[in-house]
Order: C-alpha cells, then sequence, then structure tokens
C-alpha cells in the first residue's frame, strides 16, 4: 500500500511540474500563400467558451471582406466557412478582439496572423508560344472602314456625335473582315490607319 502512495504521489509532483499551456492561439490555417482558401481555422491552446455557447462572438477581427460564417467547433477552435474564394491579390488578416479572455480570464496576446491569395495568374493561354495566328481582316478593308468612320465622325461633330465603331463580318463564313473600335475624340486609344 505504502508503495501505491509513494508512485501517486510520484506521478502527482511529475504532472504538477509540467508547464501550463499558455493562453493564446495554438494554430491558425491558412498561413502564407492560399490561391483559394476554403476555410479559416483557429485552434487556441485553451479553452476559449463554454461548451455548447453556439451564441459566443467570433474571437477574430478580420482586416478583409470574405463571404462566408464563423462559428465555434468546440471550446478551443473556431472556424471562418468561405463560401467564395477571395480574387487574387487579397491579404487577409485576423487579429483577436481587444480584450478577448479565455475561460479562465487569461487575456490572449493581440498578435496578428493571416495569408495571402497569391498575385494573379495565367491559368491558361492561347494561342501556345510559337503557334501560328492566321487573322481573317482584310488590311485594304481595314483602312477604308476606319477613313470612312473618321470622315462620318467629322460630319456629324455639329450633332455632337463624337466617337463610333464599326465591324465588317462575311455573313457566309463569319470571318471579321474589319473592325474598327472607338475611333473617335474621346477614344482612350485612336486607331491606326
Amino acid at each position: 500500500m505504502k508503495a501505491a502512495q509513494h508512485l501517486m504521489l510520484a506521478a502527482g509532483l511529475f504532472l504538477a511540474g509540467l508547464p501550463a499551456h499558455a493562453a493564446g492561439v495554438q494554430t491558425f490555417s491558412p498561413q502564407g500563400e492560399a490561391r483559394a482558401p476554403e476555410q479559416v481555422r483557429i485552434s487556441f491552446a485553451t479553452p476559449m467558451i463554454r461548451l455548447g455557447d453556439t451564441a459566443a462572438p467570433a474571437p477574430m477581427q478580420m482586416s478583409c471582406a470574405l463571404d462566408g460564417k464563423g462559428h465555434w467547433v468546440d471550446d478551443k477552435t473556431w472556424v471562418f466557412d468561405i463560401k467564395e474564394a477571395p480574387p487574387a491579390d487579397t491579404s487577409c488578416r485576423f487579429t483577436p478582439r481587444a480584450g478577448l479572455k479565455d475561460l479562465a480570464g487569461t487575456s490572449i496576446a493581440p498578435t496578428s496572423y493571416g495569408f495571402f491569395t497569391g498575385a494573379p495568374a495565367i491559368v491558361k493561354s492561347w494561342p501556345s508560344a510559337g503557334a501560328r495566328v492566321t487573322s481573317t481582316l482584310d488590311a485594304d478593308l481595314q483602312r477604308y472602314a476606319t477613313a470612312t468612320l473618321k470622315r462620318h465622325l467629322a460630319a456629324l461633330a455639329e450633332r455632337n456625335v463624337q466617337d463610333g465603331a464599326a465591324v465588317v463580318l462575311d455573313n457566309a463564313s463569319g470571318d471579321i473582315l474589319a473592325w474598327v473600335g472607338s475611333s473617335g475624340s474621346l477614344s482612350a486609344r485612336p486607331t491606326s490607319g
């Protein structure tokens, strides 16, 4: 019996000597670059809410506008389910709410966590590098359409017509033979012709 008591006492002293978990965020995901995150997951080292407290507020403030909904999974884990992935070049920071404390009343440090969706990337391009592209534009007809549109705009200027565009199609094939887009004085990129 005495041996059992000594063993229990030794186990108790051993456990008492283990460091307690400090209050704070234990894990945050995603971090760094995350192209299309579906969920933000924050796990705390200590209990933050009473189990079943569905009305508990979100523990973090977000610096970006994410479409989704946050909820507590258990007493230490809060998740934010993202409905639609944020666009490229979005940076999102999560910081504990001011005055956030765990259930024991220990303050949570205001450390910030976050992710970045990365720069825009070309997923697919056409034509592939080195491919030959054949245009259906007719150079003579293109020059004629450009000159004709400019003449018409000049003639209609007194009626406050300041811009125009033209397209010439081959009805049988659907080919575009001439295309003059925005050639008037309001055009940001005048066409050459």
